[in-house]
């Protein structure tokens, strides 16, 4: 960890120095470094060394410096999560809603008995905004023979999975068979996919001149998960005509949407299960590990796995593909200049644009999976092999190693887990099942016995021809004695 030690080092004397005014940027949420000289850190920066160079020693310590990595995080890259205080929210059910699709597609959505479109009215000051959520619940047939929503199977409401965008209906199928409600959102209404700044969220946060006001869409996205847990909390107290747990909240997304989710699970405590999905850089995966160029041996991917998300007959076609032409070599990755180009800008604040190295970065990914470490949260980190090289699969592995280590220093190795799914940019419904295994062993102390838990410690990158020795490095990451929990 020397490149951390060397940032923090000079960071200390640059404020000796009587240089900050210069070099660095003072706010109410801490002192940052200018951009321009920050210097490349070659390694993953310790998560346990504070900015000045200090060390984590207790779990006062710990929560201290969670803050501190929230602060960079904010201004550095995502943009500043904002004051919800003043924000008076009111719901109202609609009948109908258009929905226009990524690809531009218009469709209508209707009330059913057991899917709903609740609108969210949100206000401050004299600003007003709103966006549409999608309700789906546990259905069964009464006597009649007629369809209406289920009651809740599990104690204290139906746990709820919030989904930044939309989830596949076998998922929600599944999902809602085993008690669980879920809540989608469009979040191109709470803010659009573009660098116009528009949406429910910029409404009442326009984008401004200051860091504090410079928000990044994946931010403004994560705001809106908060917003339906704001609803949830309320109706729990009210009239409970939901009947969803506020205490056993999931979220997740896919893709762009997937690095929203780990956003939202970062910057919202009341998050207790954060399912990044297939969430590429600038979610998940590690900006300093590339995996373009290198081979891996896909032999042992599973064929159930593929099935699953193709099907019987195209999915037995690619599993056998890879028995007899096992070997795969890595194309391009997603990268620091992709994040930064018009495309993708707009999902981080202006700061961010000003790195030209990912070394330069006082953070790497495991940071942002950090800020969830702690106890009754958990993690599940989701993602394609085959189809993975642009959002580096093995990069999602290398943060979930080095956040692993952090998870065991203090005393919850088990509130987080990995699945590399063999194909599939989705959360597919293998995923789901994982999902649902260990949402019910953690949450209400049960299992199904569907899926083996163990699975999600497990990893086609632990294949001797797929390991890299790096891996032992951050296996081996010093590291103090600090836990939550003694053994």
């Amino acid at each position: 960890m020397k490149g951390s030690i060397i940032l923090y080092t000079l960071f200390a004397l640059l404020l000796l120095s009587g240089l900050s005014g210069v070099l660095a940027s003072e706010t109410e949420e801490g002192v940052f470094m200018e951009v321009r000289y920050l210097p490349r850190i070659s390694d993953l920066p310790n998560p346990f060394l504070f900015q000045d160079g200090s060390e984590v020693k207790t779990l006062a310590d710990w929560e201290k410096r969670q803050e501190e990595i929230a602060g960079l995080y904010q201004y550095y890259m995502y943009g500043a999560y904002p004051d919800s205080s003043g924000e008076k929210i009111t719901t109202e059910y609609v009948d109908s809603y258009e929905l226009t699709t990524f690809w531009g597609d218009v469709i209508s959505l209707s009330e059913t008995a057991t899917f709903k479109l609740l609108k969210i009215n949100v206000s401050k000051a004299e600003k007003r905004a709103s966006f549409i959520s999608f309700i789906t619940f546990p259905g069964q047939e009464n006597e009649k023979g007629e369809m209406v929503i289920a009651p809740p199977q599990h104690e204290g409401g139906y746990p709820v999975l919030i989904v930044i965008g939309f989830l596949g209906p076998d998922q929600k199928e599944y999902l809602n068979k085993h008690g669980y409600a879920v809540i989608e959102f469009n979040n191109n209404d709470v803010a659009a996919d573009n660098s116009s700044r528009t949406g429910a969220f910029y409404e009442l946060y326009p984008y401004g001149k200051d860091w504090q006001e410079q928000t990044g869409v994946l931010m403004a996205w994560a705001w809106g998960v908060s917003k339906i847990i704001d609803v949830i909390e309320a109706d729990a107290v009210g009239s409970n005509e939901l009947q969803i747990s506020p205490v056993n909240t999931i979220v997740t997304g896919v893709s762009r949407n997937g690095k929203a989710a780990a956003v939202a699970g970062a910057f919202d405590k009341r998050i207790r299960v954060t399912v990044p999905a297939s969430s590429g850089l600038g979610g998940i995966t590690s900006f300093s590990y590339e995996s373009k160029g290198r081979k891996y041996n896909y032999s042992m991917l599973r064929k159930e796995e593929f099935i699953d998300f193709q099907g019987e007959e195209e999915g037995t076609s690619s599993w056998q593909n890879y028995q007899v032409h096992p070997y795969h070599i890595v194309g391009n990755n997603e990268t620091l200049g992709v994040l930064q180009s018009s495309a993708e800008a707009h999902w981080f604040n202006d700061k961010f644009k000003e790195f030209t190295s990912p070394l330069q970065l006082p953070f790497d990914q495991h940071l942002l999976v950090a800020l969830a470490a702690e106890p009754g949260r958990y993690y599940l980190i989701t993602g394609e092999i085959v189809g993975g090289d642009w959002v580096n699969t093995p990069g999602m592995y290398v943060t979930y190693l080095a956040a692993q280590r952090i998870y065991d220093v203090l005393g919850i190795s088990d509130n987080i887990g990995i699945h590399l799914h063999a194909v599939g940019h989705a959360l597919t419904l293998e995923n789901t099942k994982y999902l649902v295994e260990f949402c019910e062993k953690h949450l209400y102390g049960k299992t199904h016995g569907v899926k083996d838990l163990r699975d999600l410690k497990a990893s086609i990158y632990e294949n001797e021809e797929n390991y890299d020795p790096y891996f032992d490095t951050i296996k081996n990451m010093p590291v103090p004695e600090l836990k939550y929990y003694n053994d």
